[in-house]
């Protein structure tokens, strides 16, 4: 369900027709604090986020749960749900069952927190640009 768009980008400052980079919508959560200190690219289908070493994240802390959260994709939307942990998971210091994830949303699973961002990626190599 990947998004793919085409931009025209001329950085030569000539009128003549550029290249057109193939590019696909992304999202991550990026750590601020806590024991997790890896971003965490979201996948298609779905992340599932917890201390168990089957999870597709893993943050090896007592305070997560072993299958905490998940977080899917429902056309261009990102989801996140508790997963019924112990405690719990906070959009914004908000603790939800379910919730959108926008822009800028702090995500906070256990006592690690983490920053949400949708981010344009080169569909070739992965460079990124912000959306």
């Amino acid at each position: 369900m990947s998004e793919n768009i085409d931009i025209t980008v001329n950085l030569n400052g000539e009128n003549q027709p550029t290249a057109k980079p193939r590019l696909k919508g992304i999202a991550i959560l990026s750590p601020v604090s806590g024991a997790a200190s890896e971003m965490i690219q979201l996948h298609e289908h779905e992340t599932i986020i917890g201390r168990d070493d089957s999870v597709t994240a893993t943050i090896p802390a007592p305070d997560v749960s072993r299958r905490h959260a998940r977080i899917y994709r429902n056309g261009s939307d990102f989801i996140i749900e508790d997963l019924g942990s112990s405690n719990g998971t906070f959009i914004d210091d908000v603790e939800i069952v379910a919730c959108v994830l926008r822009n800028g949303d702090t995500v906070r699973i256990g006592q690690h927190v983490f920053y949400f961002d949708r981010l344009l990626v080169h569909a070739e190599n992965g460079g990124c640009f912000h959306e």
